[in-house]
């Protein structure tokens, strides 16, 4: 009976040491907010000289991290806001084609991002990291100086993936910045104003946050 709480007792302290080590909880969640701009690289469609502007962004996240590896799980809504030309070409479902050349409107994106983040130096008030995942959303448009069109705007999902790369600064404790650029492959369903076509697009984020710790 000894022998058995004797082993009992070096099992338990060896997890407990273990467990320590590793240090699998999670340290915290930190917050952030973060305004920049997008530069913006269509892919598809190729046949309706589509053009987008370069945009403005603004972003919330939060990150929450697992104790080991220096890595940390990613949350993020972001809102980008911008504007281009395109030939427009709509088929109602009983019609005839409507097209007509050279159509200002404006456009805005709604995303949420999922993600994984690595800290390259973690305990130092000067940051470098790396991040990855996925994307998914809402593109709207809104075609403008064609008031005789039979549809005016035009929203659906948008789906893809990114990657960031960046540098956080830590003043104290608690707060900080952080200097982002984000690069995102993206496509939306297709577009009944765009020839029933999927809008295909490469994304440029370049954006400052300020970081507070919880």
């Amino acid at each position: 009976m000894k022998r058995l709480l004797v082993i009992l007792t070096l099992c338990f302290t060896t997890e407990s040491l273990y467990a320590q080590r590793v240090n699998l909880r999670p340290d915290g969640i930190s917050g952030s907010a973060g305004v920049g701009f997008a530069v913006f690289n269509v892919r598809a469609p190729n046949n309706l000289n589509l053009r987008v502007d370069d945009g403005v962004f603004a972003g919330l996240g939060v990150e929450k991290g697992f104790g080991a590896m220096n890595l940390y799980l990613t949350f993020g809504l972001s809102y980008l806001d911008t504007k281009g030309q395109v030939n427009y070409d709509y088929t109602p479902l009983s019609g005839s084609p409507f097209t007509a050349s050279g159509v200002s409107f404006d456009a805005n994106f709604m995303q949420a991002n999922l993600g994984f983040k690595l800290k390259l130096l973690e305990d130092y008030w000067f940051r470098p990291y790396l991040e990855g995942g996925g994307l998914g959303g809402y593109f709207s448009i809104k075609y403008k100086n064609i008031p005789s069109a039979p549809k005016l705007s035009d929203s659906l999902l948008d789906f893809g993936s990114y990657y960031e790369g960046g540098v956080e600064v830590s003043f104290s404790d608690a707060f900080g910045v952080k200097l982002a650029a984000r690069f995102t492959n993206n496509e939306t369903k297709e577009l009944d104003t765009l020839g029933n076509q999927k809008f295909r697009y490469l994304g440029q984020v370049y954006y400052l946050s300020a970081l507070k710790a919880f």
